[in-house]
């Protein structure tokens, strides 16, 4: 079997019809490599379990705001900090905070991030919610203007993202991506 890792579609039927697949493909491994069998066999039940598992619904009612500040500026190789704003909540299970830097003009594809927990769980949100970060720039950043993009989604499940609100100084991005800030490299 030249490929052990399986990677389970989102769809539980088609992870279904993969899994029925990979069972095939598992039982031409030889008898005689118990070990490999089980490692295969196991993987097949992981996928199965994700397949079957219920999903919880993810909700919540939350408003994204601007950074602060909302124009900054760092070096390439510098640190940037950034305060997160937010109101709203609780959400119904817990998100991961994303943050994009992508370049105005360009297509919208990250060229560095700040996925993260935030330090209060989004479960917990209740009104305004407000932390600060030191983001590293990466020295291989051109010097430029980027765009700060920011969301939530589910890190531990589907990895859908939550439908937020723009509140003062955010615009929706589109993709539940929202727009709250630039930074300039330089």
């Amino acid at each position: 079997m030249p490929d052990d890792k399986l990677v389970p579609p989102n769809d539980p039927e088609a992870a279904r019809l993969t899994v029925g697949w990979e069972i095939v493909r598992a039982s031409d491994v030889p008898k005689n490599d118990p070990v490999r069998v089980a490692r295969v066999l196991g993987q097949v039940i992981q996928i199965l379990k994700r397949a079957e598992a219920p999903q919880p619904a993810m909700e919540g009612d939350i408003t994204v705001q601007a950074v602060s500040p909302r124009d900054s500026s760092a070096s390439p190789g510098g640190t940037l900090r950034l305060t997160y704003n937010f109101s709203g909540g609780p959400t119904s299970i817990p998100l991961v905070v994303f943050v994009h830097f992508f370049a105005e003009g360009g297509d919208g594809s990250p060229l560095w991030g700040d996925d993260h927990d935030s330090p209060k769980p989004t479960t917990a949100w209740s009104g305004a919610t407000s932390y600060a970060r030191d983001i590293i720039v990466p020295s291989s950043v051109p010097r430029g203007t980027y765009r700060i993009g920011i969301g939530l989604y589910d890190g531990n499940g589907t990895g859908d993202r939550l439908e937020m609100r723009s509140g003062a100084g955010a615009a929706s991005g589109g993709g539940k991506r929202y727009e709250v800030g630039t930074v300039r490299v330089g």
